[in-house]
């Protein structure tokens, strides 16, 4: 198991350092003919050339390595009949992998077979110059389809661009209704293992058995997209952190329970989840990408059918927020506090303060429904929804961990203090009241948010 955790690592360590390189696979048993490929493909255009001396092996590095190109040498098919690379062509024709074979003999039976199944076929004594220029042609022609689809054809699941247009979606709704999004990425435990014993075949379909579940587990607003090799992730519009990851402990039971029928027999797998959510829209679709796999730094042991708070992982590095709402209906007290307390935050916050004449008015801007801190200052007697009124709706129908209330009041009774602490009130101030005194106690209030 050991074995199989270090040769993952060290294929992503492989794989990393050919992300912007082009991956030819070569279906090949002839010294010479790999030669002539790596000297004028690899050597003098960059692009790595991977072996394989039959279809098997060579479908099993398809699904390890992901190739851009397949070149097959029609010496190991011409006795056997072509038919046996029909596995292998209906892999490449699946995921659009431009095939080139290449041919040593004046058969124009075979030819004609070889061109039916290839998107180029080229005489082996073909000028290095003329290669390159149609390998070049048929993978631009490749990178042309690939920028028209947004579903990714291993897994049937939308992909990576698919992803990048629907967090710039979210992002901008985000600022228009001040409601958070979710994201997760989902990913197969010990898949190394998997792929060890039963080979990277039957890895892949127990990573696409994973999306088909999710995918048909999901409600319709909510949407799923692969992302890199062995992942996907999961986008949840208007849902706090806690909502998703009460979705995917449920998600990861009963996925724990599925049987899978493959060609080595019936297999089961367990998958863990890194939930975060996200409520700055100033934040880029890129820096929201970066933050969805697991830590690299994280050990594998820790992630077996688990589900991780990732938000925590990027908030400590961040500013925290606290959003302070003034409700009140006398302009001059509202326009005094917000001068007051623009500096009331210390440097562990980023405050935003906004003021209201009425409760009403607070509740209808979309602004108080954010996944942030808030601080309320409320005025007890207001037209329309008193202080009263508005503490109730926030302690009744709103998460109260997340709402400071501090009340003012110009009845100094005990009956009417009793009242705004019953209500939900965390504080209160009677009119006339200092400055001084009020800062200090909203300080203490800030504090406990920490």
């Amino acid at each position: 198991m050991n074995d199989a955790k270090q040769n993952h690592e060290a294929n992503d360590h492989n794989h990393s350092t050919l992300v912007n390189q082009l991956l030819v696979l070569v279906l090949n048993d002839d010294p010479e003919f790999l030669s002539f490929y790596k000297e004028h493909l690899e050597k003098e255009n960059g692009m790595a050339i991977f072996e394989s001396d039959n279809q098997p092996k060579a479908m099993e590095l398809f699904y390890q390595l992901y190739p851009d190109y397949v070149i097959i040498n029609v010496n190991l098919i011409a006795e056997d009949g072509i038919h046996v690379l029909d596995g292998l062509v209906q892999l490449c024709q699946d995921n659009h992998v431009p095939i080139l074979i290449s041919l040593d003999k004046d058969d124009l039976e075979l030819r004609h077979a070889c061109i039916a199944l290839a998107d180029d076929v080229i005489s082996s004594r073909v000028e290095p110059v003329e290669l390159v220029t149609r390998v070049i042609r048929n993978l631009k022609k490749r990178n042309r389809i690939l920028d028209q689809i947004l579903i990714d054809p291993m897994t049937g699941i939308n992909n990576y661009k698919s992803l990048q247009q629907e967090i710039e979606h979210q992002l901008n709704d985000l600022k228009r209704s001040h409601e958070p999004f979710s994201m997760v990425y989902v990913q197969v435990d010990d898949l190394p293992d998997v792929q060890e014993t039963y080979g990277y075949a039957i890895g892949h379909q127990l990573v696409k058995e994973l999306g088909k579940f999710i995918q048909n587990s999901i409600r319709p607003s909510d949407s799923l997209y692969r992302f890199h090799r062995e992942g996907f992730v999961l986008v949840l519009p208007k849902t706090v952190k806690e909502d998703a990851m009460k979705l995917l402990y449920r998600l990861i039971e009963r996925f724990a329970k599925l049987r899978f029928q493959t060609t080595a027999g019936e297999i089961c797998g367990t998958f863990s989840a890194r939930v975060l959510d996200f409520m700055d829209p100033l934040q880029t679709v890129e820096q929201c990408l970066t933050l969805m796999p697991f830590p690299k730094d994280q050990a594998v042991a820790d992630r077996k059918a688990c589900v991780m708070d990732g938000t925590a992982d990027f908030t400590s590095i961040t500013l925290r927020k606290l959003k302070v709402g003034i409700i009140d209906d006398d302009r001059l007290i509202r326009e005094m506090l917000k001068h007051q307390l623009e500096d009331i935050a210390d440097q562990d916050f980023e405050i935003e303060i906004r003021a209201y004449p009425d409760g009403e008015e607070f509740f209808n801007d979309p602004w108080h429904r954010q996944n942030e801190r808030f601080l309320l200052i409320i005025d007890r007697i207001m037209p329309k929804m008193d202080g009263l009124e508005v503490l109730q709706k926030i302690r009744t129908q709103y998460d109260r961990r997340r709402y400071l209330c501090m009340m003012l009041t110009s009845r100094d009774s005990e009956e009417e203090i009793s009242m705004a602490i019953q209500r939900g009130a965390n504080d209160y101030m009677i009119k006339p009241f200092s400055i001084k005194e009020l800062r200090a106690r909203i300080r203490r209030l800030i504090r406990g948010t920490r």
